[in-house]
């Protein structure tokens, strides 16, 4: 760093702090010397190289080196190159007052004031080839010294690889000037302990003792490890560094502010770190919830722009994130296409060319793009499927096969476009007026038709509110129907069997009650049928038929004055139990019959 001051007027790196400083020596390169300089480049590369083995392992390298440079200049450019060196860059004269003897290798200090009255253009090439070989024959010098002193410096700090001399002089800046604790002539006070000012300025304080040394090298060391863990981003071994420096409570001034300047950019990095935390954390929950884009001011796309322009952010981490919302976004703007919720899937679509590459969205946009074509095509046709469906409700849908038709063009409507309002509206209107006709048909006892009626509604694989009901109302009415129809074969089959018997005038009394008697039991089974269900087809004319019947076997005896064989009729439907209107009715018209031919007044009919 010195040599790079002698020859420039002006530190390599500069910062506000010596934290900064620092940081700069790691992260930034080499600074280039200007074109008339480059002959010492290779030096300066050397001496402020990244890395220890790449430096001047001994004294000896780097003066055979300078040695080897000044060998080759000029006078003339040894003028141009002092002319440089005694003045800064700006121009400001603040170094025109640093000059170095050729002989002493001491650095004077004097006021500019008188430089620049004294000075001509003749000195000053004069005094700027002085500089250069002075600068020269200084930096000689010190590494002379350096040179001797190394068995003691070993028994002080340690041995070479341990010291870190080099790495503190060349790695790490102390102060806005880039050097170690120096006396008030700027040269090191370990390597020139007695230096002095010819301005007659007061000397400098003598150095620390050797625990002082050691110590101060020491914290240091820990300050600059902690630095180069915060370059890294690696806050729990910087404080640990931080701590173990603290705890050594270091005195110099410029060990406090370089400790605390490490304190405080780690402060600024872990609140940096928190905050970037949050904002990650808030975008994976967006993600997870699927808000890629909605609510307007909470989504996952507005909470990564925020981390985007977050300080220190990871740019890893923000293109993982953004390539999430991608994907994930991708895929719901497929299943709205697949679902044809074109609207919402062109939203997403356009919010998706904010994020993603041209790659990713146009393929989708391709696929709007067909969809819409196909959309607007089907959406004519279920159009004119729900115009003649409409108009078949308008003839009030009296039958079920009209039912069943409306039902089925707004069902195909709904399979073209599916979600329709106007489709699903007419189709659950249809559906409610085929249930009120399969209530009717069970309250009529027609259960064939409501029963065809309830499968025409479970084909369109429906389940209306209130079909399971009605279903078990069907079958409750169906298992009725079934014992009323068995009641009503036994009444069936008696009268088959008495087809072949035809009562005969002569016949005795005794063969008129036995039929009698079969035609009571065939009229109490299908009056039973009728109770269980009066619905049931050919109950009132199968018990019609078995009415006439008996009144017919009645009338032939009571014809041929066979009154006994007569009363036998009258008696056996007395005893038969049958207290239905019909029974009654007959059995009174048999008594006044029979009462008249016989003459003989009966007390009175059995009460039913």
């Amino acid at each position: 760093v010195i040599f790079f001051e002698l020859l420039t007027g002006s530190v390599p790196f500069s910062g506000e702090s010596a934290a900064v400083i620092g940081m700069k020596h790691i992260s930034q390169d080499i600074p280039r010397l200007p074109e008339d300089l480059l002959i010492f480049q290779r030096i300066i590369d050397k001496v402020l190289s990244k890395k220890r083995e790449d430096r001047y392992q001994t004294g000896a390298e780097l003066c055979s080196d300078i040695s080897e440079i000044a060998e080759t200049l000029s006078e003339d450019m040894l003028a141009q190159i002092g002319h440089r060196a005694g003045n800064d860059a700006d121009g400001s004269g603040k170094n025109s007052g640093l000059v170095l003897s050729r002989n002493s290798g001491k650095r004077i200090r004097r006021r500019p004031s008188e430089l620049n009255s004294s000075r001509t253009t003749a000195q000053r090439k004069k005094t700027g080839t002085r500089f250069v070989i002075g600068s020269l024959a200084s930096l000689l010098v010190i590494l002379l010294v350096y040179i001797a002193q190394g068995p003691y410096l070993e028994r002080l700090f340690g041995s070479a690889d341990d010291a870190r001399e080099s790495e503190v002089s060349n790695t790490t800046g102390l102060n806005n000037r880039e050097r170690l604790p120096t006396d008030q002539d700027g040269v090191s006070a370990l390597s020139n302990p007695e230096s002095t000012d010819t301005a007659n300025a007061p000397l400098s304080e003598p150095g620390p003792n050797e625990e002082d040394l050691r110590l101060n090298l020491l914290v240091l060391d820990y300050i600059n490890k902690a630095n180069d863990a915060l370059q890294t981003k690696h806050l729990d071994e910087a404080q640990k560094y931080i701590e173990l420096a603290s705890a050594l409570e270091p005195a110099e001034p410029w060990l406090i502010a370089m400790l605390e300047d490490a304190k405080s950019l780690r402060v600024q990095l872990h609140n940096q770190q928190e905050t970037l935390s949050g904002l990650v954390d808030r975008v994976d929950a967006l993600i997870d919830s699927g808000k890629y884009y909605y609510p307007a001011d909470d989504n996952a796309y507005v909470a990564l722009q925020m981390l985007e322009t977050a300080e220190n952010a990871d740019p890893t981490e923000i293109a993982n994130l953004r390539l999430r919302i991608e994907s994930l976004s991708s895929r719901r703007i497929s299943d709205l296409l697949t679902q044809g919720k074109l609207d919402q899937a062109v939203t997403e679509i356009d919010m998706l060319s904010n994020l993603a590459q041209p790659e990713v969205v146009t393929p989708l946009r391709q696929r709007y793009d067909i969809l819409y074509k196909e959309i607007r095509k089907s959406r004519a046709e279920v159009a004119r499927i729900l115009d003649e469906a409409q108009r078949l409700e308008k003839s009030d849908l009296t039958t079920d096969d009209q039912r069943q038709q409306a039902v089925r063009l707004y069902q195909q409507a709904l399979e073209i476009e599916a979600g329709n309002v106007a489709a699903q509206s007419g189709r659950d209107r249809v559906i409610s007026l085929q249930m009120a006709a399969i209530m009717r048909d069970i309250e009529q006892g027609k259960l064939m038709n409501a029963r065809k009626s309830l499968e025409v509604v479970k084909q369109f694989g429906l389940q209306p509110s209130g079909l399971a009901l009605l279903e078990t109302q069907l079958i409750q009415q169906e298992s009725l129907r079934a014992g009323a129809i068995e009641k009503l074969e036994e009444a069936r089959m008696i009268l088959t069997g008495l087809e072949g018997w035809g009562i005969q005038a002569e016949d005795s009394p005794e063969v008129n009650r036995k039929y009698a008697g079969a035609l009571i039991d065939a009229y109490r089974s299908s009056m039973t049928a009728q109770s269980i269900d009066a619905s049931t087809p050919g109950i009132v004319e199968t018990i019609k038929q078995i009415e006439a019947k008996y009144r017919s076997g009645f009338e032939s005896q009571l014809k041929s004055a066979h009154y006994d064989s007569a009363s036998v009729y009258v008696e056996n439907m007395e005893r038969s139990g049958i207290n239905k209107r019909s029974a009654v009715m007959l059995l009174e018209e048999m008594g006044v019959a029979l009462e008249e031919k016989t003459k003989v007044k009966r007390r009175s009919l059995p009460s039913f």
